[in-house]
Parts: structure tokens; sequence; C-alpha cells
């Protein structure tokens, strides 16, 4: 990892011609993740413009010294209870609340539910009572107010056992990018 942002960090400063990306786009289909570090060295020698952040600017010089320093401590991530403590929510009753909705016996919500689930199961969920915690709507093979269990399916649409909101671990597990950032606020 630490080439890569090198690369980027060398390659990409203000003013860098992506045009440069221009055969990595054309056979991007074709490539796949060197299995050496004397293969990466030679891919980033014949086009240094694949370092990272790829096709961006040069990361400024804090954010590469911090990322520099994470990767020497052997890029560790949260630990247990970090995480334990991630994955409470603020406002439980909260989650309890979505998820009565959700799971509803009714044949009408149940629609609705699996509606609602079809349109937003890629987004990040945002309760009014704690919009620091961003949650996602999955399926789960139990019910509320035990351990998610998250059925794996093909297809949004493929048929559920329950639904339920769960944390995104506070941020910690999945960052969130614009890319692929898309937020639901549900109301009251």
């Amino acid at each position: 990892m630490h080439r890569v942002l090198a690369a980027g960090s060398a390659f990409n400063q203000p003013g860098f011609s992506r045009e440069a990306l221009a055969p990595v786009y054309a056979g991007r289909y074709a490539y796949g993740c060197p299995s050496t570090v004397a293969a990466l060295d030679a891919q980033l020698a014949q086009n240094p413009a694949q370092g990272m952040p790829f096709g961006l600017p040069a990361l400024d010089g804090q954010d590469f010294d911090t990322l520099t320093r994470w990767i020497g401590a052997g890029a560790p991530g949260p630990t247990e209870p970090e995480r334990q403590a991630a994955a409470r929510p603020a406002h439980p009753e909260a989650v309890a609340r979505w998820e009565t909705f959700f799971n509803d016996p009714d044949p009408r919500r149940r629609l609705v539910s699996r509606y609602i689930y079809d349109h937003v199961y890629l987004a990040s969920i945002v309760l009014e009572e704690d919009p620091q915690t961003h949650f996602r709507l999955v399926r789960s093979s139990t019910p509320p107010g035990e351990p998610v269990v998250i059925i794996g399916t093909a297809l949004p649409y493929d048929d559920p056992l329950a639904y339920a909101a769960i944390p995104n671990l506070g941020g910690i597990a999945r960052s969130l990018v614009d890319a692929a950032h898309a937020t639901a606020v549900p109301g009251t």
C-alpha cells in the first residue's frame, strides 16, 4: 500500500494529466493485482499514474504521513472493545421502533417493507435521534432483538425472513465515501 501511495505522491501533483491513465482504463478488465513486490514495482515504473489515490491529486503531506505511520504500525483496525462499543446504537428504542415497523406481519406493511428495502438496501440510513450513526437495512434470519445473521442473496428482492437495522459500526468498519454514499433519513 505504501508503494502505491508513494507513487501517487510523486506523480499526481497538481497539474498531472489524467491522460496517463488512458492505457489503464482501456485494459481495465485485464488488470489484476501484482502478486509480488517486484511485480508492483515494475507496474508502477511502467505507469506511475497508477499510484493512489488513483486518478486524483496526491494526498497532502499530513495525510500521507498519517497513512505512512498507520501502515508502519501494521495497519491496525479497531480493538474488540471499540468494535463492541461502536456496534451499540445510542438510541436502541429508535432502532427497535423501525425494526417493528419493517417486520409487521400485516401483508400490506410487509409489501411496503419490501418496497423500501428494494430501494434503500445500498443506502446508509440515519435516524433523526442519532445523526452520527449510520445504519444499513439488512435481511436477517434472526428476529429483531437477537444478533443479526445477514441473509446474503444475489438480488435485493429475494425472499427475506426478517428485516433488521444494524449500525454501520460508527463508520469504523466501512468508510463513507461520496462515490458510494447515499443517505436515507426516514421520517417519524
